[in-house]
């Protein structure tokens, strides 16, 4: 198709359909760079052409050229204001900057305009969680489940969200659902590892956290969660060793060197256990600087 749509611009080069359909076929096959400047292209030659902003938008997004894109949504949003694609595709965007007041502006929009785009419902809960609005998100995951209750990542989220509201029986529901869903999920079994050991049940908890990490041996925050269920089971040099390859994958994490200070200590280790604590406390584990003053100094 792309060979096609390219004769026809080399026999009509001022033709803004042919590098249009032409940008619809690499935007399929992920060539967003050919995309954009083909929608520029057809921007070119009529400069009132939404689609071709709207489409180019997609494409940048794509690549991560966030402003860009939206600046693209917004010319969208301005010459149809009713076309809820152009908020929704806004909103990501922005969601992907950390703009989440604007994000949940956006999407709320797209789905002022379509009250069926469980996809914007979803979007809309995650900005929220950031900004924890945790009832808020809690309503919109469970439109989400409620609208698409095969979508796993509907339970993953809204169990992340009950586990902030300290509903910890109610997360493991939502993790056990996605993982039934989709037993490859390695963080729906990590974070119902951890929801396990908040309710102080460690030995069910390592079960899932050791699936977790078999699903994706280079995952920090498993190793991370593992170790931290390892000391409470007082298994000190699991803890060590799992905070070790947790620091292998983020050598910027400050849990695992706290967590291998107090397992160096209650081995009686103490010259490690404040060399880790050190560590941490430069990473800005603040437990770890209670651990050095009492310990340490």
């Amino acid at each position: 198709a792309i060979a096609d749509f390219s004769l026809v611009i080399e026999k009509l080069p001022e033709f803004a359909d042919g590098y249009y359909n032409r940008g619809i076929t690499e935007q399929l096959l992920d060539k967003h760079k050919e995309a954009i400047a083909d929608f520029s292209k057809v921007i070119e030659l009529d400069s009132n052409n939404v689609n071709a902003y709207h489409r180019r938008g997609i494409s940048q997004l794509a690549l991560n050229s966030l402003d860009s894109a939206i600046a693209d949504f917004s010319f969208v949003i301005e010459t149809v204001p009713d076309f809820g694609g152009g908020y929704f595709y806004r909103g990501i965007a922005e969601q992907d900057l950390e703009k989440h007041k604007e994000a949940i502006a956006d999407f709320s929009k797209a789905i002022e305009l379509d009250s069926n785009n469980e996809n914007a419902y979803y979007y809309r809960g995650t900005s929220e969680l950031k900004l924890n609005r945790l009832d808020s998100a809690i309503a919109d995951f469970s439109v989400v489940i409620d609208k698409a209750p095969e979508f796993g990542e509907g339970y993953f989220y809204r169990g992340m969200t009950k586990s902030k509201l300290n509903d910890e029986n109610g997360a493991i529901d939502d993790y056990t659902r996605a993982i039934e869903l989709d037993s490859t999920f390695s963080m729906a079994y990590n974070n119902r590892a951890w929801a396990k050991f908040e309710l102080k049940n460690y030995s069910e908890a390592l079960i899932d956290a050791d699936k977790a990490i078999e699903l994706d041996s280079t995952s920090h925050v498993a190793y991370d969660s593992r170790a931290e269920i390892k000391l409470n089971l007082k298994d000190y040099n699991g803890c060590i060793t799992d905070s070790d390859l947790a620091l292998g994958l983020n050598p910027a994490m400050a849990n695992p060197y706290y967590l291998k200070g107090e397992a160096y200590f209650l081995l009686g280790d103490k010259q490690k256990a404040c060399e880790s604590w050190r560590k941490a406390s430069e990473l800005g584990k603040v437990k770890a600087t209670e651990e050095i003053k009492e310990y340490c100094q």
